[in-house]
């Protein structure tokens, strides 16, 4: 069981972005089960640049899988 606040997914997005960012988008793709972690994944989704991160978030396991091509 993962527990996290809306303070930890601005802690999270935070650190994110201290990564040196590549010349390319990186894709992140979030897969929530439950409602609360899905309005987390978005609200992650948001706080990050959209020129540096390509973020979806998924209900589905296969989607986000597909969606980054493994």
């Amino acid at each position: 069981s993962l527990k996290l606040s809306s303070e930890d997914i601005h802690k999270m997005a935070q650190q994110r972005m201290k990564v040196i960012p590549s010349k390319e988008k990186i894709n992140i793709a979030v897969f929530c089960k439950n409602d609360l972690v899905f309005g987390l994944g978005r609200m992650y989704e948001a706080l990050l640049r959209p020129d540096t991160y390509n973020v979806m978030v998924f209900r589905s396991h296969k989607e986000a899988m597909e969606w980054l091509g493994v």
